[in-house]
């Protein structure tokens, strides 16, 4: 049961991924100040690749537990 549920996790991971790379701009605002003003930005690649490492390898872990 754990690895369907693992393997529908990383289907929706990796799916969400890639209609985010068509979505999202290229540069993405990842901190707004108190003024409201977008005060940090990523590209694009980072901005998909970090959450998706970090579910991909929280995925596996989970699975050896």
């Amino acid at each position: 049961m754990r690895k369907i549920l693992f393997a529908v996790g990383m289907a929706a991971v990796v799916i969400l991924a890639a209609v985010s790379w068509f979505i999202l701009p290229e540069t993405v605002a990842v901190q707004i100040g108190l003024d409201g003003k977008v005060s940090n930005t990523m590209p694009k690649l980072l901005a998909i690749t970090v959450p998706t490492v970090i579910s991909v390898v929280g995925g596996i872990m989970s699975l050896k537990t």
